[in-house]
């Protein structure tokens, strides 16, 4: 939900815990990882099986609030299980860096989803071999996304995004597209 000056990233419902309330003046890093990521999605950390991250994520919250962030969320890959650690903290939200394939291909993007509950994450990552089907779910359920990288271009044959800046996702000849909250 967003209005001229405030964007809500969890729907008001019982479903969504922690409703964070941001003003255009609201920090936040917005891709951190923790030990939760246990193994980097990186070859040359993967192949030496080393974690993506060595910060719990506790000294992830307390260093974000020393670097003055308002808002603390943790983007680990494929978990939300170190945004759950510290979830209790009013000023989290729980977000995951989800790594998606493209349906019958080895292809795969990652996209970070803020703002989700558990049962999203669920859902997401039953669903993460069909990164169609994943963008659909993102949209209807008005959680905002965005790519990890700017570098993250070259996994998409043709990579663009919509007119409101979200992430399109094109493999199969159909159009795929995650969308920011609803305003």
């Amino acid at each position: 939900m967003v209005t001229k000056t405030q964007r809500l990233l969890h729907w008001p419902d019982s479903a969504r815990a922690n409703a964070v309330h941001m003003t255009k003046n609201s920090r936040a890093d917005m891709h951190v990882h923790s030990t939760a990521s246990q193994l980097s999605k990186l070859g040359i950390q993967r192949s030496l099986s080393l974690p993506e991250c060595a910060t719990p994520p506790e000294e992830v919250y307390e260093l974000a609030k020393r670097r003055g962030m308002d808002f603390v969320t943790i983007t680990d890959h494929d978990t939300i299980a170190g945004a759950q650690s510290i979830a209790h903290y009013p000023d989290v939200f729980i977000s995951e860096e989800l790594t998606a394939g493209f349906k019958g291909e080895s292809q795969a993007v990652h996209v970070l989803c803020y703002g989700i509950n558990a049962d999203d994450h669920e859902w997401l990552q039953a669903h993460n071999d069909d990164v169609e089907a994943c963008a659909d779910y993102l949209h209807a359920r008005g959680i905002a996304v965005a790519w990890p990288t700017p570098s993250m271009r070259w996994a998409l044959p043709s990579p663009r995004a919509t007119a409101d800046g979200w992430p399109s996702f094109s493999r199969s000849g159909r159009r795929a597209t995650a969308h920011g909250p609803r305003n």
